[in-house]
């Protein structure tokens, strides 16, 4: 099956075929750049509902009943779990899909992800498969990141809609991510609230934050669920669906999908630019490297010489 077989396959919503294309993704096939370029021109737009949080706050519990709420609302959701990396194969750990019981119960697409190291909650193939995901139909797209603290912010630039998860009890804990991913959320959740100080966590959340004012003029709430009973869940729903109205009316998908092809694009030149960067006539590249390493040729010097090069200019170190 060639490429375009591929890309028809998946937009017809075959699982098999997606499913094969997001691991020609995972393993940087050689095809897969021009399957992805052909599913990017696509007209289809997904919502992405990034979820995102400490270790322990519930994230895995809250993507099942979100996913299989959305579902009965008609929608046709698929579930990304980015999960950390095993130490020894190196594919993904999976602890995140074993529980979303309801989500598998109901028929919904779910695929797990190795972080493969990659800092800020979000494995490198992540975009490229959302790129899939939309193509195939689903207009629901829950990403979920590996929960890993402060440093989990990348999926502010992936996602239409950042939920960060917390839980009561954490305490010093928000003081500690505030810095970072505490303050990328549109909507904050204080998960598993039927524990008991849930009220304590939320004002935490706005006292630190000042969350009820934002520039962008989406006042963002903090709903308390839990998960596990279900509490919660239909006010969450709700606001999420206020956002994503918010996002319609503000033109904000349009402009992220100017965005996502913006940065595709660059990933796109700078991938093919290495590629000839090594491919360069007579070890020149290795050369250039050795020389700047020898102290014969500066670092500026060598990148312009580089750029001419490969502009053609054959003759630019003369």
């Amino acid at each position: 099956m060639d490429f375009k077989e591929l890309a028809q396959a998946v937009m017809t919503g075959n699982r098999r075929a997606l499913a094969r294309a997001i691991t020609m993704v995972e393993n940087a096939h050689p095809e897969i750049d021009k399957l992805v370029s052909f599913l990017q021109s696509w007209n289809s737009r997904s919502w992405v509902i990034g979820i995102t949080g400490p270790p322990g706050a519930g994230k895995s519990s809250l993507v099942d009943r979100l996913a299989v709420a959305y579902t009965h609302k008609g929608r046709r959701v698929a579930i990304l779990a980015v999960d950390p990396s095993s130490p020894f194969s190196g594919g993904a750990i999976l602890g995140d899909q074993l529980r979303m019981e309801k989500a598998r119960e109901a028929g919904i697409f779910i695929r797990s992800m190795a972080s493969r190291g990659r800092t800020g909650g979000v494995a490198p193939a992540v975009e490229d498969t959302l790129v899939l995901l939309s193509a195939a139909g689903y207009d629901v797209i829950i990403l979920e990141t590996v929960g890993a603290g402060q440093s989990e912010v990348a999926v502010r630039a992936i996602a239409h809609t950042v939920l960060v998860t917390t839980v009561p009890g954490l305490g010093d804990g928000i003081q500690a991510i505030k810095a970072g991913v505490m303050e990328i959320g549109d909507i904050y959740v204080v998960n598993k609230a039927d524990l008991g100080g849930a009220d304590l966590a939320a004002s935490a959340i706005m006292e630190l934050m000042g969350v009820k004012n934002r520039a962008n003029g989406w006042e963002t709430p903090i709903v308390q669920v839990s998960a596990y009973s279900g509490i919660g869940i239909d006010q969450l729903v709700e606001d999420l669906d206020d956002h994503y109205r918010f996002l319609e009316a503000g033109d904000y998908f349009e402009q992220y999908r100017r965005k996502v092809i913006e940065e595709q694009l660059v990933n796109f030149v700078c991938g093919e630019v290495i590629q000839r960067l090594r491919q360069l006539p007579g070890n020149l590249f290795e050369l250039t490297v050795k020389r700047v390493q020898e102290g014969q040729e500066n670092f500026s010097t060598a990148v312009q010489f580089l750029l001419q090069y490969l502009g053609g200019d054959e003759n630019a170190r003369s």
